[in-house]
């Protein structure tokens, strides 16, 4: 008796389940109608809210005494489409709406003596007389003066040329500024001195690791007095701080900074050249030579620095060296310091396209050869690849900012054709380039015409995968 209880409730719960959900050809309906198989609907004429039928080869929705086929969109739709105009959503009843811009990122096999763009999503707002360093993988922009703008920043970011790629730096407790130097010590980047917005000089700096995306301020104790326009090397183990604009005027004092040891140490002034900005100083791997630059009058005189020692070992040659100039570019080959271009004072005496090399182990000079040169340029940038010195940009003596470039072999003192112009950056001045052992990379600047400013990279070996941002464009259509 108990077992027949049993089987009549269970058949009674089985009951009720198939009540609430049909099936059809489902023995265990889970929806209200679970089919197994095709189901044909038809026309009708009368309907409520929620029927369906087939009509004129379409399905159709009844709605509030409407039927409305289901391939209607609402009004408002967006769909996309490639083409602007589309004659056939224009026939269907849409009107287009808007265009998006959307960045692709690409894998290529680079071209060697051709231009690449720098991806512009999170890059750092362009600016002008900012820091900027390579560490051997990445470029760090940091500071400046913002580009059509009077504003000075204390901002930057970090770009990686090889996924072509931005990282934007952790705030610095460095008041903002420009004319600011950078040296990159191995592990850290180094920035020290610069100008406010109203143009005082600075007298202070911090140390930034990108490992870990810290800023450490520079011991202040016996740092060097303030100063913008000055130069700074890095010598292995010291950040060398030499010359510059103070507050009372140019001067030819200078101190070096131990990172190790968190201490300044005073260039002294005995025998070292006059006081001056503007300057090039570069680092021979033992000393430091320092040419150029603006105090009084221009001159074409320099002198060479003993870190070892903390002497300065005398002046360098005047005999064929480069006539009187500022805003030059000084470079180091490894046997040879090469000067170029850069701006004259002396009245109707153009510099030409000129330049010299300076040896230090002989003291002497050799003229560049100007055949070939650019023409008379200043506020460029020039970079070392190995073998050939690069110029891009500056301003021209006749006016204008220039986009183009050329390339100085000093083995046979020859300048090959100017650099190609397709793609090439926008034209500037007082822009930045770094070396990464590949490419170029050309950052910043400022057109005296106000143009935009794009940046770029410049290809001088080829390096498989290297990735470019291309834009895709998208035209939206709105449903009438």
């Amino acid at each position: 008796m108990k077992y027949i209880v049993t089987l009549s409730f269970s058949l009674l719960i089985v009951t009720i389940i198939s009540a609430q959900n049909v099936g059809i050809g489902v023995p265990v309906p889970l929806q209200k109608l679970d089919v197994n198989g095709a189901i044909k609907i038809g026309s009708t004429a009368t309907g409520n809210d929620g029927t369906i039928r087939y009509q004129s080869g379409m399905f159709e929705g009844y709605n509030s005494g409407t039927w409305k086929a289901f391939t209607q969109l609402p009004a408002g739709t967006l769909v996309a489409s490639a083409t602007n105009p589309n004659t056939a959503l224009s026939n269907s009843g849409f009107t287009f709406f808007t265009s998006l811009y959307i960045d692709k990122d690409s894998a290529i096999s680079s071209t060697p003596n051709s231009w690449l763009g720098v991806k512009t999503l999170n890059a750092p707002d362009t600016r002008i007389n900012h820091a900027s360093i390579w560490t051997g993988t990445k470029m760090i922009i940091w500071g400046g003066r913002l580009y059509g703008d009077n504003t000075i920043v204390n901002t930057g970011s970090i770009y990686n040329p090889v996924t072509d790629t931005w990282n934007t730096m952790s705030p610095s407790s460095l008041s903002a500024r420009s004319g600011s130097t950078a040296v990159w010590s191995g592990t850290q980047m180094l920035i020290w001195g610069g100008a406010d917005l109203v143009g005082d000089p600075l007298n202070d700096g911090a140390a930034y690791n990108p490992s870990t995306n810290t800023w450490t301020l520079i011991n202040a104790v016996n740092a060097p007095t303030a100063r913008t326009s000055h130069t700074a090397i890095w010598t292995g183990t010291e950040m060398v701080i030499w010359g510059g604009n103070t507050i009372s005027g140019s001067t030819n004092t200078g101190s070096k900074y131990n990172i190790a040891t968190k201490t300044w140490t005073a260039i002294p002034t005995a025998s070292a050249p006059a006081e001056r900005f503007g300057h090039t100083a570069i680092w021979t791997g033992t000393k430091m030579i320092v040419w150029g630059g603006l105090p009084s009058s221009l001159v074409n005189d320099g002198a060479i620095y003993n870190n070892t020692t903390n002497t300065w070992d005398g002046p360098t040659s005047l005999i064929n060296a480069p006539a009187l100039r500022l805003s030059n570019t000084g470079i180091w080959t490894g046997t040879e310091m090469l000067i170029y271009g850069g701006l004259g004072f002396n009245p109707g005496v153009s510099i030409g396209s000129t330049g010299g090399k300076y040896n230090p182990s002989t003291d002497s000079w050799t003229s560049t050869d100007e055949f070939g040169a650019p023409p008379p340029i200043q506020n460029h940038t020039a970079i070392w690849t190995g073998t050939e010195m690069i110029i891009f940009g500056g301003r021209f003596e006749s006016g204008g900012s220039s986009n183009t470039g050329a390339k100085y072999n000093p083995s046979t003192n020859t300048w090959t054709s100017n650099l190609p112009l397709l793609n090439t950056p926008s034209a500037r001045e007082r822009h930045t380039a770094v070396w990464t052992g590949n490419q170029m990379i050309i950052y910043g600047g400022d057109d005296i015409n106000n143009g935009p400013l794009n940046n770029g990279r410049y290809i001088v070996n080829s390096e498989a995968n290297i990735n470019i941002q291309t834009k895709t464009v998208i035209h939206l259509f709105s449903k009438n």
